[in-house]
C-alpha cells in the first residue's frame, strides 16, 4: 500500500455535525416560496448559491442573479447564528485530529464559506493542527467539481497517491474521486449501502477509524 503523507478533510458532516443548522437555515429562507419539499441531504456539499438555483428552478420559480445574492446572504446568516450558538463538533473530532497531526499534514476543503471555518477552528482550538483550509470563496466551481481537492493537492504539495480525502456527501466523494485522490466515505450523511454506490476506497463510520487505518 502507498504510504500516506496528507489528508484532506471536507467539514460539515466530517468535523462536526453541521446539517441541521443548514438545513434549518435552508427552508427558513425558503418557506417564503412554500417550498415543502426541500431535501438537504440531497444538496449536502453544494455551495449555497447553487442550492438555492437548483430548488427554485425544481420548483419552477424565477429568480435573477440579485435574488440568489439576497437569499444566499439570508440562509449564510442564519446558519453562522445557530452554529455559533450550539456546540456542533463531534466527540472524537478533537482527539482523532490531534493525533492524525502527529503523524500526517492536515488541511481543510470546504464548500462552507470562511466565517464556518474559522468558527469551526475557534471552537474547536484545532487551528495548529491544520496547515490551511480553502473555503467554498476560494474556487470557482463548486463541489462536485474537483477543483477544491486539486487546489487542496496542489497547496498540500504532496503528491496525490500520498493523499487522502475524508468526505460524506455525495457531491464532495465525486469530487474527489474525479480528482483522483483516495476517497474515504463517513457513513454521517448516507447510510453505507448508499455510499458503496459511489465506490469510495474505503468506509467509515467515525473519524477515530482514520487514526487506526493510516497508523
Amino acid at each position: 500500500m502507498i504510504s500516506k503523507k496528507g489528508i484532506i478533510f471536507d467539514l460539515d458532516g466530517v468535523l462536526w455535525n453541521s446539517s441541521s443548522a443548514h438545513e434549518n437555515s435552508f427552508k427558513s429562507v425558503l418557506a417564503q416560496f412554500e417550498i415543502t419539499n426541500f431535501n438537504y441531504h440531497g444538496y449536502a456539499g453544494m455551495r449555497t448559491d447553487e442550492v438555492f438555483k437548483e430548488t427554485l428552478s425544481k420548483n419552477n420559480i424565477s429568480f435573477d442573479d440579485n435574488m440568489i445574492m439576497s437569499l444566499t446572504e439570508k440562509k449564510r446568516s442564519l446558519a453562522t447564528n445557530l452554529l455559533n450558538e450550539s456546540d456542533f463538533i463531534y466527540k472524537d473530532t478533537c482527539s482523532s485530529i490531534k493525533d492524525l497531526n502527529k503523524k500526517f499534514k492536515l488541511c481543510i476543503a470546504s464548500s462552507s464559506r470562511s466565517k464556518n471555518i474559522e468558527l469551526f477552528l475557534k471552537k474547536s482550538g484545532l487551528t495548529e493542527c491544520f496547515a490551511f483550509y480553502i473555503s467554498g470563496e476560494d474556487v470557482q466551481n463548486a463541489k462536485p467539481s474537483p477543483e477544491i481537492y486539486n487546489l487542496a493537492a496542489k497547496m498540500m504539495k504532496i503528491p496525490k497517491e500520498n493523499l487522502v480525502v475524508i468526505e460524506d456527501s455525495f457531491s464532495g466523494i465525486k469530487a474527489s474521486l474525479a480528482a483522483e485522490i483516495e476517497t474515504v466515505a463517513i457513513t454521517t450523511a448516507h447510510k453505507r449501502e448508499e455510499l458503496k454506490k459511489l465506490s469510495p476506497h474505503k468506509i467509515i463510520d467515525s473519524l477515530s477509524e482514520i487514526v487506526s487505518i493510516y497508523e
